[in-house]
């Protein structure tokens, strides 16, 4: 927030109101998915077509659009647009690229690639002389000693566990909810209202702190502190709490998150050896909201 403060002007495109939009001076409504032609680039090797199903709703428009016309108000959107609306490039995308019949990959929706058979680090298993790795051997690593020098763990990985924080007693944990794609569609009162977004307890954990289920608790670590609705429940381990990810902060004038995003205790810094996030790493503490 306080980045987003320096920012002297700021502008967002999106169809719906995030957190990150909110804080913009400008905010232009860009149209969904159902109201454009596109094409979607999955994770693995094909492509989806996905299809315009409704106009553009109230003064939504394609982003394409938006920014061309922000180039031609400033004075280059000759130069930005080539001549071409949205719609032509992407028939000139498809075009140049390797679909052999575009109509037919409209009409189904999928493209296969036609390499289906791939698999990582497929040079150096058919030649590890010719086609080495980026390790000091040039082998596979079962044992690292860089990995050992860097982050001063075993040279063979082992589990390990955390030492507490001082003043931190519980081990935040951070699942995937089952209603939403990490935090796309949290905004939506249906979801919300379905599976109340709360702080996960044990009782015996919430007694020693006076917590009350249903009630509201301030939970901190040495990154931030929020404040959120309390579930007791047997269904946890003791020493452990649970947040859910994806929550969309709402954040007041004191730094506390009031929706309970779990993003406002976690560190930045990445995990070893994989460089992930720090979803299950964590300690905080957990008291009774003040009334």
């Amino acid at each position: 927030i306080r980045a987003m403060e320096k920012v002297e002007f700021s502008v967002c495109h999106d169809y719906v109101l995030t957190p990150t939009a909110r804080y913009c001076d400008v905010v232009f409504p860009a149209t969904t998915y159902l109201e454009r032609d596109d094409v979607v680039f999955p994770a693995g090797n094909y492509l989806f077509y996905s299809h315009q199903v409704v106009m553009p709703q109230h003064q939504a428009r394609h982003d394409y659009d938006i920014l061309a016309e922000l180039a031609d108000r400033l004075g280059f959107g000759a130069a930005f647009t080539e001549g071409r609306s949205a719609g032509q490039w992407l028939e000139q995308v498809l075009a140049a690229s390797e679909i052999p019949d575009v109509a037919e990959f409209k009409r189904t929706g999928i493209y296969l690639g036609r390499e289906q058979k791939r698999f990582a680090l497929a040079d150096f298993v058919a030649d590890p002389v010719a086609h080495p790795l980026s390790t000091p051997s040039g082998r596979i690593e079962i044992a690292s000693a860089a990995y050992a020098a860097r982050t001063g763990w075993p040279a063979i990985p082992v589990c390990r566990e955390m030492d507490p924080e001082p003043g931190y007693t519980l081990r935040l944990v951070t699942p995937h909810p089952r209603h939403r794609t990490h935090s796309q569609y949290d905004h939506l009162p249906w979801f919300r209202e379905r599976e109340p977004h709360a702080l996960w307890i044990y009782p015996g954990d919430a007694a020693a702190r006076g917590i009350a289920d249903g009630a509201r608790a301030r939970v901190r670590s040495p990154q931030g502190e929020l404040s959120v609705p309390v579930r007791v429940t047997e269904e946890i381990m003791p020493g452990v709490v649970s947040l859910l990810e994806g929550v969309w902060p709402d954040v007041g004038a004191d730094g506390v998150d009031q929706a309970g995003s779990p993003n406002w205790l976690t560190s930045t810094a990445p995990t070893e050896p994989s460089l992930g996030a720090r979803t299950h790493s964590v300690w905080v503490e957990a008291v009774a909201e003040p009334l």
